[in-house]
């Protein structure tokens, strides 16, 4: 069966997770580095991002699926004259048994921050996308060949200013959606919490 790799983000791509060519972007440095400014000009809107990583999904085996998370804020302008009330968080799906983000009870938010449960709600499906996987790698004289899919999907949730604020802070955090928990490492940790520091500057 073949591994994931590099084709994650390829299909992230493919999904328009990447900066458009129009867009103005820049990458900060030091303790920031894990942070990218895009201003798009057609929305005169300025987003702050940090790219996509892959969370450890407790319990799920990796070669039917992955998932990977992302952050981000956005403000009118190039200048940001207060602090955003609210960052997005996206969740991007890539599996091999079906949807992931279907249900409504498949989108249920909760962050466990140093072991204190956080209610965020539900997330919303933006986006889905089913790919039929790379069959050059496959012998399609063998009897047991069968055509096989990538059901490569988004969810958003946006998450108050105070809450984002405990997440970022905490020193043990698992994101909990639908019935997938998520461990999230510390260099995750620390992209999580360089974004906060973009918001609150």
């Amino acid at each position: 069966m073949m591994k994931y790799g590099l084709p994650i983000f390829l299909s992230i791509a493919l999904l328009g997770y990447w900066v458009p060519q129009d867009k103005s972007s820049q990458q900060t440095s030091g303790k920031n580095s894990f942070i990218k400014v895009e201003f798009d000009p057609s929305k005169k809107e300025t987003s702050v991002s940090i790219d996509p990583f892959l969370a450890i999904n407790i319990g799920y085996n990796a070669d039917i699926g992955m998932m990977a998370i992302s952050g981000r804020f956005t403000y009118s302008g190039q200048t940001k004259v207060s602090i955003p009330q609210q960052a997005e968080m996206r969740f991007i799906s890539i599996s091999r048994i079906g949807w992931q983000f279907a249900n409504e009870k498949d989108l249920n938010l909760t962050a466990i921050v140093d072991g204190e449960n956080l209610s965020l709600g539900r997330a919303a499906r933006v986006s889905a996308k089913k790919q039929l996987e790379d069959s050059r790698i496959y012998d399609k004289r063998d009897p047991n060949y069968r055509e096989s899919y990538k059901y490569i999907e988004a969810a958003s949730a946006f998450v108050s200013y105070e809450n984002f604020a405990k997440i970022a802070n905490g020193r043990r955090l698992e994101i909990r959606l639908g019935t997938k928990n998520l461990k999230i490492e510390k260099k995750h940790m620390e992209a999580y919490q360089a974004l906060y520091r973009a918001m609150s500057q």
